[in-house]
């Protein structure tokens, strides 16, 4: 198991964690890759993908950012688990 801390640069105290079930490479997938997944299912880009994060069953910390990605046919949410057309809001309790 694998994990990450975020811990606040001026105080120094801990503010999140996340454990992967296993190591992980990297938190966020390359930009090529993104391209690519997107690419393959609804066209290329028609502007830079760029790293959001809000509360979601696809991410459920800031720790994992989504890659969001617009084409001329839609959107999309990339992350290292994989390709979402949207992001679900947490029901009441979570």
């Amino acid at each position: 198991m694998s994990s990450v801390v975020q811990v606040d640069a001026s105080s120094g105290a801990f503010a999140s964690a996340v454990a992967f079930p296993s190591p992980q490479p990297r938190l966020v997938p390359g930009m090529d890759e993104v391209r690519e997944a997107v690419a393959g299912e609804i066209g290329a880009p028609i502007e830079e993908p760029r790293l959001v994060w809000q509360p979601s069953r696809e991410s459920s910390t800031p720790l994992q950012p989504l890659v969001h990605v617009r084409t001329a046919n839609g959107e999309r949410f990339v992350g290292l688990n994989g390709v979402h057309a949207s992001l679900t809001p947490f029901g009441r309790g979570g």
